[in-house]
């Protein structure tokens, strides 16, 4: 299960969070402080990271540079596939 963000800068992060170890780097490196541990638990038996305030999200790529198992990616898109998925 993937949640993805839109941010107004045309990049999609992407939270993978089977794969999610719940180191909560990305947590701490988050400048707009919008990412926390979720209360469910995935497949590898951890709190994976979630999103509150998804529209807040600048894409700034701080959380996927600091994941070191590259649970989160962000991708550039073209502004005309530009959709949210939390799914």
């Amino acid at each position: 299960m993937a949640v993805n963000l839109i941010s107004t800068n045309e990049k999609i992060t992407t939270i993978h969070k089977e794969y999610c170890k719940a180191c909560e780097l990305c947590i701490h490196h988050c400048p707009q402080k919008i990412l926390y541990l979720d209360s469910s638990i995935n497949t590898l038996g951890h709190h994976p990271v979630a999103v509150k305030n998804p529209d807040k999200c600048t894409a700034c790529g701080n959380c996927a540079l600091m994941c070191p198992d590259m649970a989160i990616t962000l991708e550039e898109v073209n502004s005309n596939d530009r959709k949210i998925d939390e799914g």
